[in-house]
């Protein structure tokens, strides 16, 4: 919308005596302009683009989740891996747990397909070992790796961020496998489970 408006203001009347412009001219020709100011700022705000809605929406304060859904929150995901090539055995990482869909497998072509359903980020080790998964050796906040047995998978942190899923495929022969999560303090909160490959 093009707006044709310009403001000229006349003349003021001299006072004949002084020759100067008359106070209450001065103050009528400054309400004029306020008023023409006022207007043009109504029109241009009018005229502020096609937004449907001009008045912004407010946005509603999160909500705290109750500490016993924050712990052990359900995944919903059904992340479809590009190839598997055997089994698929489905794992929620959360703060701090490993969950499985499968406790037992027969031996062969496996692919881990890790959910990361907690808050911050997580890594998966599948481990064969002689040791039962929750007594594993640490070294400091750690699993010591060099003495727990052979690391058959791995998933880095960088790839299993919060809220993303990451797969990884192996062949896994009979035995007892321990499902870890190595960042420093996850192991000892509780994120390991146990595999059994028949």
């Amino acid at each position: 919308m093009a707006l044709n408006f310009k403001f000229v203001p006349p003349t003021p009347p001299l006072n004949n005596d002084k020759c100067e412009p008359i106070t209450s001219w001065r103050l009528a020709s400054v309400v004029q302009t306020v008023i023409a100011l006022c207007l043009l700022s109504i029109m241009l705000v009018g005229c502020g683009g096609d937004n449907e809605n001009p008045i912004p929406t407010p946005i509603t304060a999160p909500t705290k989740v109750p500490s016993t859904q924050a712990e052990k929150p359900t995944s919903t995901f059904t992340p479809t891996p590009i190839v598997i090539d055997g089994t698929r055995i489905d794992l929620d990482l959360g703060d701090f747990y490993i969950r499985s869909d499968k406790s037992s497998e027969i031996s062969g072509d496996i692919t881990f397909v890790a959910k990361n359903v907690g808050s911050i980020e997580h890594e998966l080790l599948v481990v064969k070992t002689h040791t039962p998964a929750g007594s594993l050796p640490l070294k400091g906040a750690e699993v010591d790796e060099r003495s727990i047995g052979e690391i058959m998978a791995r998933i880095n942190p960088e790839e299993l961020g919060a809220g993303e899923y990451s797969q990884i495929s192996t062949t896994l022969e009979s035995g007892v496998y321990a499902l870890i999560c190595n960042i420093p303090g996850h192991y000892s909160s509780g994120m390991y489970a146990s595999l059994i490959i028949n």
